[in-house]
């Protein structure tokens, strides 16, 4: 249920979930191995820490996502004079 309605923004206040995950926790630290991503969202330490030898995976993964966040429709600015620009966009000299 805590999953359902955490997919949905502001079903419940972030201080109400905030309170209800830290709580859940206090109470059965197993139930962060039930929903570990939800769990994270508010505990730290609660996934694995990250590997350095996927460092270039997940920078591939973020630029896969900005790549498509970039190509939306509803994300695309009028006046983008102002914006950064992909690092492939940038020339190198």
């Amino acid at each position: 249920m805590l999953d359902e309605v955490s997919l949905v923004p502001f079903a419940i206040s972030p201080p109400t979930m905030a309170s209800i995950i830290k709580n859940l926790y206090a109470l059965n630290e197993g139930y962060s191995k039930l929903n570990p991503h939800l769990f994270s969202r508010y505990i730290p330490s609660i996934l694995p820490p990250t590997d350095p030898a996927l460092l270039d995976q997940y920078a591939q993964e973020a630029h896969q996502v900005q790549e498509h966040i970039a190509n939306m429709n509803d994300f695309r600015s009028r006046d983008s004079s102002r914006k950064r620009v992909f690092e492939d966009d940038i020339s190198v000299n």
